[in-house]
């Protein structure tokens, strides 16, 4: 049968990946995903127009037990792991940055009244992050230490504080850009492809640049002269926590699973991280 020679990617959060021939599949996890499928895949149909590296042609299909699922071509390319970007020579690993910088700077300029007509709604609100402080917090506290309960309290709480006290210009986000949705050239090192759109949603363009850092400070300041466009002033306050809460993220979808061996692991990753944060 058919789905017998498909390769099953089923790390993912939201989708489960099968890969057959020179095809993709994206198989929503919840009834949530599987309802915004259209909406990314008529934004991906406008955008690659001016997008600067390849992304996914999504085709939108319909099974009358599943729902919404995607189909596209295969891009071909492996995850931009810290490893890969470590072992590259400057010239490549700034290519890389610079290019990255550009494919968001083309996202982030995407006009906002258009998304919204294609069905991308809005999020991360003041709100939304006071919510998710109060869910992060009743998760992750039980498995952590008091200093470590009062180091996310102090992120969240200024982070809270920055912006209702200055409002963000929000834009168009990939929301996911990690290492596993950044294609790279194995051979020439190049960026070709950036994928898994199923987040994409009108929030703070700093959202995006929440992961870069771990490539290095040089790749950070790389990416930012690729996108070339004026932040304004707290923008890299906001970038660093969305970095911050990255590894209290982790902790907690590990709880969450209840997954022993990784909740072991990312207690001592979280433990690690706000040690070398103090």
């Amino acid at each position: 049968m058919i789905w017998q020679l498909v390769q099953w990617l089923e790390d993912g959060w939201d989708f489960v990946v099968g890969m057959a021939g020179k095809n993709a599949y994206r198989f929503p996890r919840s009834k949530a995903y599987e309802q915004k499928l259209p909406a990314e895949a008529a934004f991906l149909k406008q955008f690659k127009e001016n997008c600067p590296v390849q992304i996914p042609d999504l085709k939108l299909h319909t099974h009358p037990q599943i729902g919404n699922y995607a189909a596209y071509p295969f891009i071909e390319g492996v995850p931009c792991s810290r490893k890969l970007v470590a072992s590259c020579g400057e010239k490549d690993r700034n290519a890389i940055a610079r290019t990255l910088g550009a494919f968001l700077r083309a996202l982030h300029t995407f006009p906002v009244e258009q998304a919204m007509t294609l069905g991308i709604v809005e999020s991360m609100t003041a709100l939304f992050w006071k919510q998710r402080y109060e869910k992060m917090q009743k998760t992750v506290s039980p498995y952590i230490k008091s200093a470590q309960q009062k180091w996310i309290n102090n992120i969240f709480t200024q982070f809270i504080t920055i912006i209702e006290h200055d409002p963000i210009e929000r834009t168009v986000i990939h929301s996911d850009i990690m290492p596993e949705h950044i294609l790279i050239n194995q051979r020439t090192h190049a960026l070709v492809g950036i994928i898994d759109f199923g987040d994409i949603e009108i929030a703070d363009p700093a959202y995006d640049f929440g992961f870069l850092r771990n490539y290095g400070a040089d790749f950070l300041a790389e990416t930012y002269k690729g996108y070339s466009l004026v932040v304004d002033s707290t923008f890299d306050e906001r970038r660093q926590f969305y970095e911050d809460r990255l590894v209290v993220s982790y902790l907690e979808h590990a709880v969450l699973v209840q997954d022993r061996v990784w909740i072991e692991k990312r207690i001592q990753e979280f433990e690690k991280y706000v040690f070398a944060a103090k």
